[in-house]
């Protein structure tokens, strides 16, 4: 599997995870209808991430930074669910777990080579520090759903670039969001 299609796959899943930690913000009805469009939208892009070919890429990738990146997220994660309990502050814990998680793509980015990862990562932090800004009990809502959007659409965009190798006179760290300007602009 290449490493785009992998990135693809746990965009789609963390998504889900969002999506559904965002659907705990309703109630009844709501709650099944969101937690089952989350569910419905992550296993269509996973299908699709699967189904879909990737060109072979000569990509850069540092397991060890990765790794590193990820144990960071997962202790800082632990402890700030721990003091924000501790202080009585549970509607504060799913905004920082997005700033956590946003702040976790730099040491992807820091692995891999791909600057679109800084931008995923400045947009998550974006959702989290907003979270702060809405009223507690809509924050799961708006913070769930606000990153999993953003990590489906990092999917969808990667899914649709197919991992293809850049051109090369371009770049190897040019954004998927310059890709989706080019598109965007139309033909010339």
């Amino acid at each position: 599997m290449d490493g785009h299609q992998i990135g693809a796959l746990i965009s789609a899943i963390a998504g889900a995870g969002w999506a559904l930690a965002g659907a705990s913000g309703f109630s009844g009805p709501r709650r099944v209808v969101a937690a089952s469009v989350a569910v419905g939208v992550a296993s269509t892009l996973a299908a699709a991430t699967l189904s879909s070919r990737f060109v072979p890429t000569a990509e850069r990738f540092d397991g060890s930074i990765y790794a590193i990146s990820v144990a960071i997220e997962v202790v800082a994660i632990v402890v700030a669910v721990l003091v924000l309990r501790r202080m009585g502050r549970q509607g504060a814990i799913m905004p920082t777990i997005a700033v956590i998680v946003g702040a976790h793509y730099s040491g992807l980015w820091l692995a891999t080579g791909e600057r679109i990862l800084l931008a995923l990562g400045a947009a998550l932090i974006a959702v989290g520090l907003a979270g702060f800004r809405v009223p507690v009990p809509r924050r799961s809502v708006t913070v769930g759903f606000g990153c999993a959007l953003l990590l489906w659409a990092a999917a969808l965009v990667t899914i649709e670039h197919g991992g293809r190798s850049r051109g090369a006179s371009e770049p190897r760290d040019s954004t998927i969001a310059a890709d989706l300007g080019r598109k965007a602009a139309g033909p010339l």
